[in-house]
């Protein structure tokens, strides 16, 4: 691939993203909005769902109904060629060691990010805030069956269309790796949680290249691996298990990042020739960061980032 770019190509390429940014902002805004004011409904006709406020919190159910409407937003958006282009088999196909090898690296991201998160909290302490409360409400998902539903299943399909299909594919004529890195940073973004979107990142660029190599089934089925699988299993052995359970956890996790480093390095000149191959044109990432929709996007989750830190005072 040449390092210099087509002037032609590249002011298309400033529409496109510049397209995409807005609908992803429009669709986070949406589901945002759309889960506020069902929960709202929830808690105002309590006779009506049988909920207070505190079983309307941990529900799932408006997450069902904000996904509904802010997919079907992103969805009226897409042409049936690139729908055909989202739903397309993978150009590779799924081995059994491919997927654990994809497994065992997400569990090696969860124990690296899970590290950095302790730095940005002692960090943040230093200044009087915590983000731990922030990131205790984003992962504690399975607190009641309609929240597991919502973020072992339906998060999966739809965060996956949307960002592995619509986004990714609608930028990938640009470069395999320009779409891979754009919506694993808006898709980690759109966490706007301090600690989790570092992680969500890093995961949204395995899930981007397995989507654009695999298929959006497998980037869905390892989406639904991380949120409930490993997660799951994570969570139930250390919080029912007891000491045993979290030594048991220990090791897995242990073991799986060992495996993780082992098979990453044998793969290594793979890696290096993949990079190599799908080089990021001059121009293209700083056209994805400095467009209007994307600054814009940027200062809105920063702001909410910053508006779910708590204060030290506050949590004791």
């Amino acid at each position: 691939m040449k390092d210099d770019w087509n002037l032609g190509e590249f002011k298309e390429y400033n529409q496109t993203i510049g397209k995409v940014t807005k609908t992803i902002l429009i669709y986070w805004v949406t589901f945002q909005v759309g889960a506020l004011l069902i929960s709202q409904f929830m808690v105002n006709h309590a006779w009506l769902s049988g909920s207070n406020v505190a079983a309307v919190k941990n529900s799932g159910l408006p997450y069902f109904g904000a996904v509904a409407i802010s997919l079907f937003f992103v969805w009226t958006y897409v042409s049936p060629q690139l729908q055909k282009k989202i739903l397309a088999p993978g150009r590779v196909k799924m081995t059994k060691f491919s997927f654990f090898t994809l497994v065992v690296t997400f569990i090696l991201i969860q124990l690296l990010l899970g590290i950095f998160d302790s730095v940005i909290e002692m960090v943040l302490n230093l200044f009087g805030y915590s983000a731990l409360e922030q990131l205790k409400q984003a992962v504690s998902s399975g607190t009641t069956w309609s929240m597991l539903a919502y973020s072992a299943l339906l998060a999966p399909i739809s965060e996956e269309l949307v960002f592995r299909g619509y986004l990714l594919r609608s930028l990938e004529k640009y470069g395999a790796k320009l779409a891979i890195v754009v919506s694993a940073a808006m898709f980690g973004l759109m966490h706007a949680n301090i600690m989790q979107t570092p992680f969500a990142f890093c995961v949204g660029l395995i899930l981007g290249y397995v989507a654009y190599n695999y298929g959006i089934v497998w980037s869905i089925v390892l989406h639904f691996c991380n949120n409930f699988v490993i997660s799951g299993v994570s969570d139930f052995l250390n919080n029912h298990w007891g000491n045993f359970g979290q030594y048991i956890n220990l090791v897995i996790n242990l073991a799986a990042c060992v495996c993780a480093l082992v098979l990453l390095y044998s793969e290594r000149q793979t890696i290096k020739d993949w990079l190599a191959q799908n080089k990021i044109r001059p121009g293209y990432i700083e056209r994805a960061i400095f467009n209007l929709p994307m600054l814009l996007f940027i200062i809105v989750i920063t702001m909410v980032m910053f508006a779910g830190l708590t204060t030290i005072n506050m949590m004791h």
